[in-house]
């Protein structure tokens, strides 16, 4: 699958019943060309499907973070050596993704985006 096909995935993880902006709660949004990410029409603040959740800022694909998040959601206590070679990432990138992927699930919608993605492989 391409980027874009996880991209829309997690667009609908996020917001399932539909964008609504956290600003201003204007429902429609355009795509800015050129980049991933969106406008809102209401105010023009600028968002992706990443800011805000622990993915934020991250230069990973997707299709890594849906891997890591399944494989995590598999076996918890799988050693970041062991989470790296199967993903075909450094030790620290996968050390890092695993502490990125417990801090979601410390808060409600990182548990939810963390289930739904998991879901999403199966």
């Amino acid at each position: 699958m391409d980027e874009e096909i996880y991209r829309i995935e997690l667009f609908r993880i996020r917001w399932p019943q539909g964008f609504s902006c956290v600003h201003c709660r204007c429902t429609r949004y355009y795509p800015i060309s050129g980049r991933d990410q969106y406008e809102c029409a209401g105010c023009g603040r600028q968002f992706s499907v990443t800011g805000g959740t622990f993915m934020h800022k991250s230069r990973l694909p997707l299709r890594t973070w849906f891997e890591a998040v399944a494989l995590y959601n598999a076996d918890p206590h799988i050693s970041a050596a062991e989470f790296a070679r199967k993903l075909e990432l450094t030790k620290p990138t996968a050390w890092l993704l695993q502490k990125k992927i417990r801090l979601g699930l410390k808060n409600t919608e990182g548990r939810t985006i963390l289930a739904k993605m998991s879901a999403y492989l199966k």
